[in-house]
């Protein structure tokens, strides 16, 4: 990478937010979140993804589903869920 491209992508650098998905925006399960079926969305979620919408962040969530490798469920149903 030359020090140009550098320059041209620090001058599209945005501030981010990186939000866990258990505990932070649904309730965390010690059964894990296997399916859409066990979701349940904590009651701030809506109202905070609102404020954090109307931001100029970039919003992220990060998830680490050690279910998928304990074959309790799988990366489609963990999609559907995220």
């Amino acid at each position: 990478m030359t020090r140009g491209n550098l320059r041209d992508r620090s001058a599209q650098r945005r501030r981010a937010v990186f939000l866990d998905r258990d505990g932070v925006l649904i309730e965390n399960r010690a059964e894990y979140v296997r399916t859409l079926a066990d979701m349940s969305v904590l009651p701030t979620t809506g109202r905070a993804m609102r404020r954090l919408g109307q931001s100029d962040l970039v919003i992220i969530m990060v998830t680490n589903q050690s279910a998928i490798g304990r074959g309790l469920t799988s990366r489609a149903e963990v999609d559907l869920v995220n």
